[in-house]
Parts: C-alpha cells; sequence; structure tokens
C-alpha cells in the first residue's frame, strides 16, 4: 500500500482508494496505520480535482477515528486529519473521549498534533 499511494497516476486512483478502504479494515493495526498514512498521500490529488473521492477518503478517516482503538493508528488518522480537513471538527465528535484518553499512550509526535 506505501508504495501503490505513492504512484501519481490519476488513472489508477480509484484502485488506490479501494487499497485503502480494504486495509483500514484489516485485523493488524500496523496495516490499518498504513492505510492512515496512505490517506495523507491521496489526499491533496483529491481534494480539488474530485470532491466525491475526498469525501470517500474522509469517510474512511472517519472510520478509523471512530472504530479504532490502537494508539498507533489513532495517532496516524489524527496526523491524516490535521492535514486533510482541520476545519471539520465533527468528524472528532464521537472519538474525542476516546482520543484524550489514549493521549497519555501514544508517540510525543502525535500528542504534539493532537493538542493543535
Amino acid at each position: 500500500l506505501r508504495v501503490l499511494s505513492s504512484i501519481r497516476i490519476n488513472d489508477i486512483l480509484q484502485i488506490q482508494i479501494l487499497g485503502v478502504q480494504k486495509c483500514a479494515k484489516d485485523h493488524s493495526p500496523y496495516v490499518r496505520k498504513c492505510s492512515a498514512n496512505a490517506l495523507l498521500k491521496l489526499g491533496p490529488r483529491t481534494q480539488f480535482d474530485d470532491p466525491a473521492q475526498f469525501q470517500m477518503l474522509v469517510d474512511i478517516l472517519q472510520t478509523l477515528l471512530d472504530q479504532d482503538t490502537s494508539t498507533m493508528v489513532l495517532t496516524s488518522a489524527m496526523i491524516a486529519f490535521s492535514e486533510l480537513c482541520p476545519h471539520r471538527l465533527e468528524l472528532l465528535h464521537t472519538s474525542y473521549r476516546k482520543i484524550c484518553h489514549l493521549l497519555t499512550d501514544m508517540d510525543e509526535w502525535g500528542q504534539v498534533v493532537i493538542l493543535e
């Protein structure tokens, strides 16, 4: 997924998004973290060109924020949130208490991003 999301060819963008969707539902937190990092790579390409595909990425991000309890995944998802759509605070509404509770377990860089 890391290599796939780095390819900047618009013809395979839909395949890349499907790969991120599938990896976001994987059992391994490392794979889910990789899918959150892939959102960072795909987001800027879709934000202005295709709002429907950007909304798909935001939906994947919201799923990661709402349903995941791994601090690795939440840190990467919060970094993606701060880069892709920092003004859409309603995405954090359902997971705010969980994020605050797990804040002490996250790594230092993730804590800085979350506190900003």
